[in-house]
C-alpha cells in the first residue's frame, strides 16, 4: 500500500487555489514512497495508523481500495470507506416475519366491459392472445421474431 495522499475534488483546487497539491513528485521522493512501502510489507517499519479508529492498516493492501475517493474528506489515512455504515444500512425482514407477496395492486374480481376474455387485459381483444404467431404478416404491430412468420 502506498503512503496516504490527499484527494482533493477539482472543485475544491479551483475554489481554494491549491496549486501545492498538484505539483509532481521528484524521483527520489517517489522512491522513498516506494521503499517505505516495501519496508511496511516486509515488517520493518510501522503500519500506517487509521485516523478514525487507532487501528493498524494492513500493508498489503491494494491502494485502490485504501485511498479514498475524492468524495469522501479524510485528515489521514483511514478505511472507513470500506466499512458497513448504519445509517445506510436497509432493514429486512426477519425469518419469522410474515410479509404480503407477489400482489402488486387491486385485481379485478369481475369482467369488465372491453376487456380480452382470456386474460382481463385492455391492450387487446380476446383474439389475438390465442391466435399463431404464424399467421400474422410482416408490418404487423407486434415485434415477432422473422423465424415464426409464415414464408420466412
Amino acid at each position: 500500500m502506498a503512503s496516504f495522499r490527499k484527494i482533493v475534488p477539482a472543485s475544491a483546487l479551483i475554489h481554494e487555489g491549491g496549486d501545492d497539491l498538484t505539483e509532481k513528485k521528484s524521483r527520489n521522493e517517489y522512491r522513498k514512497e516506494k521503499d517505505l512501502e516495501e519496508e511496511r510489507k516486509a515488517g520493518t517499519a510501522p503500519a500506517m495508523v487509521d485516523v478514525k479508529t487507532g487501528r493498524d492498516i494492513n500493508p498489503h493492501i491494494p491502494q485502490f481500495i485504501s485511498q479514498n475517493p475524492w468524495y469522501v474528506p479524510s485528515e489521514g489515512p483511514t478505511l472507513e470507506h470500506q466499512r458497513p455504515h448504519p445509517e445506510r444500512h436497509k432493514e429486512m425482514a426477519t425469518i419469522d416475519q410474515w410479509y404480503k407477496k407477489g400482489t402488486t395492486g387491486k385485481a379485478a374480481t369481475k369482467f369488465r366491459k372491453g376487456a380480452c376474455e382470456n386474460c382481463g387485459a385492455f391492450g387487446h381483444k380476446s383474439g389475438t392472445v390465442l391466435s399463431d404467431l404464424v399467421n400474422l404478416e410482416p408490418g404487423t404491430p407486434i415485434d415477432v421474431p422473422p423465424h415464426l412468420l409464415r414464408g420466412h
